[in-house]
């Protein structure tokens, strides 16, 4: 251990060359903590990677900044495992905006505004230029300078040759090989507005696929638009639907854009992206971890092999054998070991099998409250997980909600949620962890981002696709999941397919891409993974009683389902069963 005055000289010279202004009473605070450390030296750099993290340009150290960082990698795994799983809101997602002349992003009001769909169609635009312009098909070559991050691989199963297949793999060049193209060339996107300088020379135009009033198909960016013809087009892998953003490289003739290629924009993988803007938080917003923080998490993510979520969808609440069904998986995973126990219980609607409404054939008010009441007591019944996990309850396209016809849909009203609550407090101590999410809602957990969506989007993307995708190379899901990723949005379709709250339209974005991406719909149980992400579909709960098991530490999913349990005897019969079985 050095001397109290070295210690004070080692302080004040990292400071020094850290180029930090520091207060007299942050050097104290600093010099106290690493009196009690071992190897005061490592320490030191430790911290002062943290402080430079969180320290703001022209304001000294002083000493909460230090004390916060000190706290902050202090904490033990527990502690910061559960810190660090945090349900966010749509509507508390920050909007972050891009520069386009300082290059970078910046926080701005979410403005409800005559204005705010003219906005959100160019943020979206712009988000994914500024991301296309990294890629080094499309950046220009800088002598001496890597590209850093991967991008996405081009496809390679298209089946085309000969001049065809040579414009393609120019728009589709490998990403992974810094540089772009092999002659150090590069694409460089032309604007609508300048096609007719260009008529009769080949183009490469981004923009998004709209209608215009005689039905006709367009390309449109922030300066223009023009009609386009994708009849003879080859295509890429993905579902390219109207208010889809898409490069197309192709002719003016006749003011018509006749496309040759036509295609989504390669994605960013996570990383990159993160990489690229400082680790910005665009989920909660604040200040970016510290690297010594952010290994931190890494470490733990990697060791919590026990860490759990269980996505649940569609869980009709009127129907008794999906009770019985939910009774039944619950207790299964109430009679484990603590160190078993799941993290998280994603519990996502439609949660009665009718639509809402005081009409025939529907669901009232009364009902809904009596069916919030029901799963409050379902959940009362197993302590322990209330205890110990996460409950995240998140509606479904057809649940009450204030804003039920737009996206993103509030959460739950509290006429209702507060059933489930009180049939809670009278069966479990203490406050149980109970989150009443919108929908989408993000999870953050240490360094990953779990997006949870329940919306029928497969159908919609179909109904609006301009050209059919070949399932013969590749199944829809990956189609499906290639389509969110590339266009960064969870609703890539025409404003009237599904309405879209345009001051949140953020909250749909998909940028940076998430660690997991959760859709669930009413088909069949799917798992894909593309550029890092994985995307999954947990199948209906309510259909066949199956649900997913995703692990954060391996960033997989796990098909599961609840046998079939006959209602009012599940007690009787299959008492040496297995309660759950699991698909390979």
């Amino acid at each position: 251990m050095p001397s109290a005055a070295a210690l004070k000289r080692s302080v004040q010279r990292e400071f020094r060359l850290s180029g930090l202004t520091v207060r007299p009473e942050a050097v104290h605070a600093l010099e106290s903590v690493l009196r009690r450390e071992e190897n005061a030296k490592e320490s030191l750099r430790i911290i002062m990677d943290a402080i430079k993290a969180r320290s703001k340009a022209g304001q000294p150290v002083d000493r909460d900044l230090v004390r916060e960082v000190v706290r902050e990698l202090s904490q033990e795994d527990a502690e910061m495992e559960q810190s660090n799983l945090e349900v966010v809101d749509a509507f508390d997602m920050p909007k972050f905006r891009w520069n386009t002349t300082r290059r970078v992003f910046y926080e701005a009001p979410a403005e409800v505004s005559a204005k705010a769909h003219i906005a959100a169609l160019q943020d979206r635009l712009t988000v994914i230029k500024q991301r296309l312009l990294r890629n080094p098909s499309f950046a220009p070559p800088v002598a001496g300078v890597a590209v850093l991050g991967s991008q996405a691989t081009p496809d390679r199963q298209s089946g085309e040759t000969g001049p065809q297949q040579r414009r393609r793999h120019r728009v589709q060049a490998d990403a992974r090989h810094p540089g772009g193209n092999s002659d150090g060339s590069h694409i460089q996107l032309t604007q609508i507005e300048s096609l007719a300088a260009s008529a009769g020379t080949e183009s490469c135009v981004l923009g998004m696929l709209t209608r215009n009033s005689n039905g006709r198909l367009c390309l449109e960016d922030a300066n223009g638009k023009v009609e386009l013809d994708v009849s003879d087009a080859s295509t890429g892998a993905g579902l390219l639907t109207e208010g889809s953003i898409v490069l197309v490289e192709g002719e003016l003739r006749d003011g018509v854009l006749v496309a040759d290629n036509i295609m989504s924009p390669p994605m960013e993988e996570r990383q990159a992206s993160m990489a690229a803007h400082g680790n910005l938080d665009f989920v909660r917003g604040g200040d970016p971890h510290s690297e010594s923080a952010l290994e931190s998490m890494v470490r733990l993510e990697a060791a919590r092999e026990d860490a759990a979520f269980v996505i649940v969808s569609e869980v009709h609440l009127d129907d008794p054998t999906v009770l019985a069904n939910l009774r039944r998986m619950l207790q299964t995973y109430e009679e484990l070991d603590d160190e078993d126990l799941p993290t998280l219980f994603a519990l996502m609607g439609n949660f009665c099998s009718l639509p809402f409404g005081e009409g025939d054939g529907q669901c009232g008010a009364k009902g809904y409250k009596t069916l919030m009441r029901t799963l409050g007591g379902l959940l009362a019944e197993a302590p322990r997980l209330l205890s110990h996990a996460t409950f995240v309850i998140i509606p479904g396209p057809r649940d009450p909600v204030a804003n039920a016809g737009s996206l993103p849909q509030h959460a739950l009203p509290t006429f209702f949620s507060r059933e489930l609550l009180e049939a809670m407090a009278t069966s479990v101590d203490g406050q149980p962890r109970v989150r009443f999410g919108t929908n989408p809602c993000r999870v953050m957990y240490l360094t990953q981002e779990i997006v949870l969506f329940r919306e029928e989007m497969l159908r919609k993307m179909r109904r609006f696709c301009v050209r059919k995708p070949d399932e013969s190379q590749r199944p829809m899901v990956e189609h499906q999941a290639r389509t969110f990723l590339q266009q960064a949005h969870l609703c890539p379709l025409p404003v009237h397919a599904r309405p879209i709250l345009h001051a949140y339209d953020h909250a749909l974005r998909l940028y940076p891409a998430p660690t997991t991406l959760v859709v669930a719909e009413t088909s069949a149980q799917a798992v894909t993974k593309y550029e890092g992400t994985t995307v999954l579909n947990p199948g209906s709960f309510a259909l066949d009683s199956s649900f997913v098991f995703y692990s954060p530490s391996s960033k997989s999913a796990q098909f599961s389902r609840v046998q079939d349990v006959i209602p009012d005897v599940d007690e009787v019969q299959g008492e040496g069963d297995n309660a759950m079985e699991q698909d390979a």
